[in-house]
């Protein structure tokens, strides 16, 4: 069954619905498409009001920011998409809800390579938050972060630490890098990185943008490696 309400498309196994009040219940295979986040929540249960906006949702998986194309693919429709998994989701309006002892990533891989997992996130038309989480490297506990947060505002920006970036090459070995971004005013950022590879040491990294009337721009980049390494015959040694 499918029932359409504004930009909203519910679809489901069964759906009671009453018009006069715009609450229905869906069981079995639901999904909720649309809003104006691009959002897309997946349940095997839920209930919602349309007319409010708000609801409640079980065994979720579902994103923000990202589009299903005609042939099954995912692509970013936001500057800031994420996905999320739940075991309750609670929408408490148009642009916020709550997400109970669920996961959260911007990684669209099957299996993600990162993602955070916290008893609750809060999610509103700028940011989703969290207390207590727990940075998930390869599925595995890595790093507790007291406090963390991730911009969901398709055209906005937010200063603040990104989240760590690993991984694994055969000239670099493993990596771990952290980047700072602040967004100082409408016309201009800056990034600045860190990452350190146990191959070759440690590796600085800034960009700065500026984006003034018209066609105006202007980017810097710099990038520099302090090498402990040594090349013979194209094999990097220590």
């Amino acid at each position: 069954m499918v029932i359409t309400y504004g930009s909203y498309r519910v679809e489901a196994d069964h759906i009671d619905y009453n018009s006069d009040t715009g609450e229905l219940n869906a069981t079995g295979r639901v999904k909720l498409t649309g809003g104006p986040d691009q959002e897309t929540i997946r349940a095997s249960r839920g209930t919602m009001n349309l007319t409010t906006e708000t609801g409640r949702f079980y065994d979720v998986s579902g994103s923000v920011g990202v589009r299903s194309t005609a042939n099954g693919k995912s692509i970013y429709v936001s500057s800031n998409p994420f996905l999320f998994t739940g075991q309750v989701v609670v929408k408490t309006g148009p642009q916020s809800y709550q997400i109970y002892y669920g996961t959260l990533t911007s990684c669209q891989l099957a299996h993600p390579d990162w993602l955070l997992s916290a008893d609750l996130f809060k999610v509103n038309g700028e940011q989703a938050s969290a207390k207590n989480s727990v940075f998930r490297l390869f599925n595995l506990p890595f790093l507790y972060l007291p406090y963390v947060t991730h911009p969901v505002d398709v055209g906005g920006r937010q200063s603040g630490f990104m989240i760590p970036n690993p991984g694994n090459s055969s000239t670099k070995g493993l990596s771990l890098g952290e980047e700072y971004y602040w967004a100082i005013n409408r016309s201009m950022d800056l990034r600045l990185g860190l990452d350190y590879y146990s191959l070759r040491g440690w590796a600085e990294s800034g960009q700065f943008r500026y984006r003034g009337l018209g066609n105006d721009f202007a980017t810097a980049r710099y990038s520099g490696l302090v090498d402990r390494s040594i090349v013979i015959g194209g094999v990097y040694v220590n």
